[in-house]
């Protein structure tokens, strides 16, 4: 009887693992409270809150150096994304539903090494980089708030 029960610990133990993952995901488009996409690292160096024109900005750093900024309006809502370090960031995690966008205006990209710059459906984006120098810059039009220069935030 006992040995019945311990074999649905991995499995209770996946799903509780899995359930956190998808706790702690920042995406774009979510609210900023509910979205941590760093969580799911080990380490990070560190966190800050602050006001950039009339948007707020989450930045974090975590251990490789890679720098991820967070845009979000008054109600928590991320409407920008931007990266820049050594090493690219989970964007399937960055981008949430909008990463298929992502994925096609990829497919379309001519070049291996060039750098990525457009527009598909909802998801206006920019990337550029090669090893140990990478960044990029991604927002949604229709969450952009009206008094907001995204042109400013980009660069």
């Amino acid at each position: 009887m006992t040995h019945v029960r311990f074999q649905f610990l991995p499995v209770l133990f996946a799903s509780l693992l899995l359930g956190i993952c998808q706790i702690a995901r920042a995406e774009l488009g979510e609210l900023q409270a509910n979205s941590s996409w760093w969580m799911h690292k080990a380490t990070f160096a560190s966190v800050n809150t602050s006001n950039q024109g009339n948007a707020q900005v989450r930045s974090f750093v975590d251990n490789t150096g890679l720098t991820v900024n967070e845009y979000f309006q008054g109600n928590g809502k991320i409407f920008a994304v931007g990266w820049q370090g050594p090493v690219k960031p989970n964007l399937g995690a960055l981008l949430g539903r909008y990463f298929a966008q992502y994925k096609s205006m990829q497919n379309t990209n001519k070049g291996l090494n060039t750098p990525l710059q457009g527009s598909s459906g909802e998801l206006v984006l920019e990337e550029s980089g090669h090893m140990r120098a990478f960044s990029g810059f991604a927002y949604v039009p229709a969450l952009v708030p009206s008094n907001v220069d995204i042109s400013s935030l980009a660069q």
